[in-house]
């Protein structure tokens, strides 16, 4: 009893190895995780041998229900984050951004309607969470400037200097911080996309949408424009599956160091051909 007290044996452990030490211990231990050669030493001399063959179990035991509850206070906080926590942030954050930005964005407003004209805000129907669409704003970059046909001019002739800026400053997503503050999207997360896209998904990538979409996300600091839409597709479902605090410190920190590079900006090209719907429409048909 002295002997194996100290090891955190139960009292029933300890009568089942007094009645018959070498046809018991087996049974006993091999729970706890003994090897044949400690329950030889046991067999052979157990008073002599109990302190060498216990101490090592003992240790790894404390260390195995340590690690279980250092792996628990973690598994409830990752709940906790993705559930209530990131929720909060989103809000309080974005509040203190349109706060604290408010007299530049008027002046970038200003600037839009000087330089661009109207509209100053593009407004577009995108995918939100669990497949809802919602009314995503943005800064206009681009004119309104038509042909003699009244057909809009396409993009990379539309788009201005300032609009350029606006664009590799990542200025012109500022105005979605009001979707975040509504619940629409979230600072971190897959990219909203449009609404004509959704037929386009694949089942997996439907849970793209399992989550809020953000201002950036794992694709947009890991290429952004010239990503493959499955290359996209591929991190935005990385991110949803392993989404976490310490993700999304990552890509907060990298977005800004991308942002100053002003790295991986694109034009979307004028016939078209890079939307998703373009580019997967064809195969849908052929398929069909």
């Amino acid at each position: 009893d002295k002997c194996f007290s100290v090891h955190g044996w139960t009292q029933k452990d300890t009568d089942a190895i007094c009645e018959n030490p070498c046809e018991s211990v087996d049974k006993c231990f091999s729970v706890h995780g003994w090897t044949q050669k400690d329950t030889d030493a046991i067999c052979g001399n157990p008073c002599e041998s109990v302190d060498k063959c216990f101490s090592r179990p003992r240790m790894d035991t404390e260390r195995h229900r340590f690690e279980s509850v250092e792996t628990g206070v973690y598994n409830l906080f990752l709940v906790m984050y993705q559930k209530f926590i990131k929720r909060v942030l989103d809000f309080t954050l974005s509040l203190m951004a349109l706060v604290i930005l408010g007299v530049p964005l008027l002046i970038v407003m200003f600037l839009i309607l000087v330089k661009n004209g109207r509209p100053i805000f593009f407004i577009q129907r995108r995918i939100g969470r669990g497949n809802k669409p919602f009314a995503m704003l943005k800064f206009c970059s681009m004119t309104n400037e038509r042909d003699a046909s009244g057909k809009l001019l396409p993009d990379a002739e539309r788009l201005t200097r300032f609009g350029k800026f606006l664009r590799a400053s990542s200025i012109d997503e500022l105005p979605a911080l009001i979707n975040i503050l509504k619940g629409e999207m979230s600072l971190i997360g897959p990219r909203p996309l449009p609404v004509v896209y959704y037929p386009y998904f694949t089942d997996e990538e439907l849970h793209r949408h399992d989550v809020r979409g953000g201002l950036t996300g794992l694709a947009q600091v890991n290429g952004r424009n010239t990503l493959s839409w499955e290359e996209k597709f591929k991190y935005d479902l990385e991110y949803v599956s392993g989404i976490s605090f310490w993700m999304d410190c990552k890509i907060f920190f990298l977005t800004i160091a991308k942002v100053l590079r002003g790295s991986d900006v694109g034009v979307r090209k004028s016939d078209g051909s890079s939307d998703l719907d373009a580019q997967r429409k064809p195969l849908r048909d052929k398929l069909s």
